[in-house]
């Protein structure tokens, strides 16, 4: 007997619906505006002027003061040019440095010798001259610092509420299909461990996370990857590397008991759409999730033969 998949699209319905998830993408970029940039601009500009208040602008960022309050590494991030990571800081510094309580001595030192490396002398020159500033000068160097944090900050922002929306929205259809959502659940070893009819987010399927995990009526497991792209490149991450390579993980540890979905918005390649087909993952459109749910019904309402017991 033939078992139930999710819709295949050929390469023209991929076109067509790439073009719709591109001007989808666009209309609400245009009606997004600088909104969001304002709102994070006003905000950082704050935690930034608390800097440079904390620490004589700048001529006292010393060990004492960072360990009085470590917090004050996030802004400094940005004061270089350009600004670093996390992960640089982290690096530069010898260990984790921002988001930490407590910093020794130690920590503190180098966290502050690694930002003070970078430091953009433009937009500082008092520190190199070694005079006082000039309150024009700290307008415009916080003004700076505040811009660059906040297009990061934006940035980060949009891919989290972006995947958010989207899952807010798959969890929603699942919940129509009369499908129960089971909270706690981290991993996922067996199948069994999620019972049939229930579906639960944020899982671990073998060794990779999945945004959502369903359990179906008839066994298999339908893990959904929901995925944001600002642009043809930034597809091949998101969708041929990132999801088809979760696929390939979850297929050695579950077999043909387990369907990779990837729920996408935004911009995408033709070419990797069908690749990513090619290589087992189901294409569900942001803007029209009635495939996937005409798929979860169809097997909920057990239409589709077993696919038989795993886990």
């Amino acid at each position: 007997m033939k078992v139930e998949l999710p819709e295949t699209y050929q390469a023209e319905d991929l076109e067509e619906q790439a073009r719709t998830a591109l001007g989808s993408f666009v209309e609400q970029r245009l009606r997004e505006g600088t909104a969001p940039y304002q709102a994070a601009f006003q905000e950082s500009r704050q935690m930034v002027r608390r800097l440079f208040e904390a620490t004589d602008n700048l001529r006292s960022l010393t060990p004492e003061v960072v360990q009085a309050s470590p917090w004050l590494m996030e802004p400094a991030r940005y004061l270089g040019g350009p600004p670093l990571s996390q992960d640089d800081l982290d690096t530069l510094a010898g260990g984790k440095i921002v988001g930490r309580k407590n910093l020794d001595a130690v920590a503190a030192r180098q966290a502050i010798d690694a930002v003070m490396a970078f430091l953009d002398p433009f937009r500082c020159p008092w520190l190199a001259e070694d005079h006082s500033p000039t309150k024009s000068q700290i307008e415009a160097a916080i003004d700076w610092t505040a811009s660059l944090w906040a297009v990061e900050r934006c940035k980060t922002s949009r891919r989290g509420e972006s995947s958010a929306r989207q899952e807010r929205a798959v969890a929603a259809l699942f919940r129509r299909c009369g499908l129960n959502e089971m909270k706690g659940l981290k991993r996922i070893k067996s199948l069994d461990e999620l019972p049939r009819n229930h579906f639960t987010r944020e899982v671990i399927l073998g060794n990779a996370k999945a945004d959502l995990a369903v359990r179906l009526a008839e066994g298999r497991l339908l893990a959904v990857e929901c995925k944001v792209s600002n642009s043809a490149l930034n597809s091949v991450k998101r969708l041929n590397r990132e999801t088809v390579g979760k696929a390939d993980a979850w297929r050695t540890v579950y077999g043909q008991q387990v369907i990779t979905v990837a729920v996408l918005a935004g911009v995408f390649k033709v070419s990797n759409l069908v690749d990513a087909q090619r290589e087992g993952v189901f294409i569900i459109w942001d803007h029209d999730l009635s495939p996937l749910e005409a798929f979860v019904r169809r097997t909920t309402e057990g239409d589709a033969s077993e696919a038989g017991d795993a886990g």
